[in-house]
């Protein structure tokens, strides 16, 4: 058989995503063939903002059925999923909750309780005491309704969904890591420590296996879905893992930077690195396969720039198009502001308050397009931030690999390869996350052929390499230390 058919099933923050990818090992053709997706029905007043587990379970579906009957069926089905996810699920199934997301600030109210052990469960799960985790969400409910906590399996989306299309609930260990605050990275296990203070047994929580790990979907499920019944399950990885697959083919010592929504910087690490010092800089996260991902995840990105279209009385298309007529010449030659984009509070542990946007130096005579570029530069020199963290930790990374929608900019391109002072690799791919899951899906089947060629099917995709700017890195370098001192005086008020 030459035609490998792959359904990709993503549950994104903001929408449920499928792809159908189909691999012809014959002629080494890699494409996706269809991409759809559906929004999430949300559940939200004051600091409650959820999920609800039916309509997630019955749009995945749904979205499966259309891609078998444009395509046929698939040999592989995988699942991606977002981080810091909780839901309360009975024994048998039943959903005692919706599912809490990282947007749900009821876990504040307990945070401090956290923080006095926040170095030590640092230390061994990778992950700061933030409210974004499942240890504190767990805590609250603990004091709220500790019935309801005591009498379920704590189960994240991807635990959610194999539970209901396997019978399972088994999480990957990419998704436990980065999402429960009680894994621990070095030993791979449920942390004894972190589970005491959560006040939980681990029967409670779901099984861990790598993401490649195969499972064997419900008869039930695959009559309903139009699917065969011997058609192979793989657990898959949480989103931002898999677009880090699709993005790096499980290459090491990669810098992995994300532009859309939200930003990160991640390094493809053979090690577990965490910050050792008291700050807890780091968010350090397993992946796969002797692979971690050491970093931060930023909030402030695009929808910065939604923000500052609402402002200014546009809308995002019309700001984006105006960052594509940047002159970087003008940029260079002129003064321009310095921003501090923290429109929402970060997730790092001194960036984690209400600080808002702050802009420093506006002039008469800036134009609009200048002061564009100027909130751009600062979204890009708070990854700078990140970079010079995870340096700081002692990891290093030549070669930085981008993508996301604010990364394709041509004026971005230039800011990431100045600010950082490195070539930096653009992809084309369409969607990473769908091609990271289809990557993976394919080393699942244990057929060498695919695992010799991951890295050179990932590859295919690079689409441009931009050098940096030598006069760009100069005025860059200068506005970095000023970003950083009035970032130092903010953070000290």
């Amino acid at each position: 058989m030459n035609l490998f058919k792959i359904i990709s099933i993503d549950i994104g923050t903001t929408y449920i995503k499928a792809s159908m990818t189909i691999f012809d090992d014959k002629n080494f053709e890699f494409s996706i063939k269809e991409m759809i997706n559906s929004k999430h029905v949300i559940v939200s007043n004051e600091k409650v903002y959820e999920h609800i587990p039916a309509h997630v379970l019955g749009e995945a579906k749904r979205l499966a059925k259309h891609l078998v009957k444009n395509w046929g069926k698939p040999d592989v089905l995988i699942f991606s999923s977002y981080l810091f996810s909780l839901v309360f699920v009975g024994r048998n199934g039943e959903f005692y909750s919706n599912i809490i997301t990282w947007l749900d600030r009821r876990s504040e109210e307990v945070l401090n309780y956290v923080k006095v052990h926040g170095v030590e469960i640092y230390r061994r799960t990778g992950c700061p005491p933030l409210p974004i985790y499942n240890l504190p969400k767990i805590l609250y409910f603990l004091q709220r309704n500790p019935d309801i906590v005591k009498k379920s399996l704590l189960l994240d989306v991807k635990a959610m969904l194999m539970l209901h299309f396997t019978n399972e609930p088994i999480t990957d260990l990419s998704s436990a890591s980065g999402s429960y605050q009680l894994l621990n990275i070095f030993k791979l296990k449920w942390d004894d420590f972190a589970l005491e203070i959560a006040n939980v047994d681990e029967n409670q929580l779901p099984r861990i296996e790598e993401g490649d790990y195969i499972l064997h979907l419900r008869s039930d499920v695959a009559r309903e879905m139009g699917l065969s019944e011997d058609v192979s399950v793989v657990l898959g990885l949480y989103d931002g893992g898999s677009m880090i697959f699709g993005l790096t083919g499980g290459e090491r010592s990669v810098g992995v930077i994300n532009m859309g929504t939200s930003s990160m910087l991640r390094v493809t690490s053979e090690k577990p690195v965490i910050d050792m010092s008291n700050n807890m800089n780091l968010q350090t996260y397993y992946l796969y396969r002797g692979i971690w991902i050491p970093g931060l995840a930023l909030n402030n990105c695009g929808i910065v720039l939604e923000y500052i279209a609402k402002l200014i009385n546009t809308n995002i298309e019309d700001v984006v198009e105006n960052l594509y007529k940047i002159n970087i010449e003008e940029f260079i030659a002129k003064p321009t502001p310095v921003v501090i984009p923290l429109l929402y509070p970060e997730r790092h542990p001194r960036m984690s308050r209400d600080i808002g946007v702050w802009v420093l130096g506006l002039r008469e005579g800036l134009n609009m397009n200048l002061f564009l570029a100027s909130i751009a530069e600062g979204l890009v020199l708070l990854l700078k931030l990140i970079g010079d963290i995870i340096q700081g930790c002692g990891i290093d990374y030549e070669k930085i690999v981008a993508s996301g929608k604010i990364a394709q900019i041509p004026f971005i391109k230039m800011l990431l390869a100045s600010t950082f002072n490195k070539n930096v690799v653009f992809t084309k791919i369409p969607d990473a996350v769908h091609v990271g899951n289809s990557l993976l899906a394919l080393t699942s089947l244990e057929k060498a052929v695919f695992k010799d060629h991951i890295y050179k099917i990932s590859s295919k995709f690079s689409a441009d390499v931009v050098k940096p700017n030598s006069k760009l890195s100069d005025k860059l370098s200068k506005d970095y230390e000023i970003f950083k001192k009035v970032l130092e005086f903010i953070l000290m008020m």
